[in-house]
């Protein structure tokens, strides 16, 4: 919504909220910018250490598929074994 509103008729109390609700909806437009952009980012990551796309099936074979990342239980590399479920 938006309306037409000199600003030299507002002062004092209705000014200061004005000026606070346009800071909230800045504030909220910039963390849900920041938001997409580190999630893509996040996803993209992810996409390059496993070698595959979210929602696509892991190849298992006898050959690893070594990635940079490692298992936080076993310590292992081979991006084969890693799963995908959202950490």
């Amino acid at each position: 919504m938006s309306r037409h509103i000199s600003v030299e008729s507002i002062q004092g109390k209705p000014r200061k909220e004005i000026i606070e609700e346009i800071q909230r909806q800045a504030k909220k437009a910039a963390l849900s910018a920041i938001k997409n952009v580190l999630e893509a980012a996040l996803e993209a990551e992810v996409e390059g250490q496993l070698g595959r796309k979210k929602g696509e099936v892991r190849h298992m074979s006898s050959q690893g598929r070594l990635s940079e990342c490692r298992c936080g239980h076993c310590g292992c590399h081979n991006a084969n074994q890693f799963l995908r479920d959202g950490r």
